[in-house]
């Protein structure tokens, strides 16, 4: 009980929060539905839970953050409590 954590002082808040999509984003999302039929609602379902790392302080200050998921890396910011994928890219191999 008298354990301290080292880095997260405190638990993340358990709001989610709703997941938009920009134009270029949905676009690649529909040339990969055939492939990947349910990576939309795997990325959201990542994302809602404002993924943002809270040990790295002044977080506030970033307008973007990126998030590796399978082999895509996926561009996202949170703006009015809402979390926009700005763009998803396949990583090089």
């Amino acid at each position: 009980p008298e354990a301290v954590g080292g880095f997260a002082h405190a638990a993340p808040a358990s709001e989610n929060y709703p997941v938009n999509f920009s134009e270029q984003a949905q676009s690649y999302l529909d040339d990969l539905n055939a492939e990947y039929p349910k990576f939309k609602e795997l990325i959201a379902s990542a994302l809602c839970h404002d993924p943002r790392p809270v040990n790295f302080g002044h977080i506030e200050e970033r307008d973007r953050f990126g998030l590796k998921l399978y082999g895509f890396d996926i561009q996202w910011q949170l703006v009015n409590e809402e979390i926009t994928v700005i763009s998803i890219k396949k990583r090089a191999k």
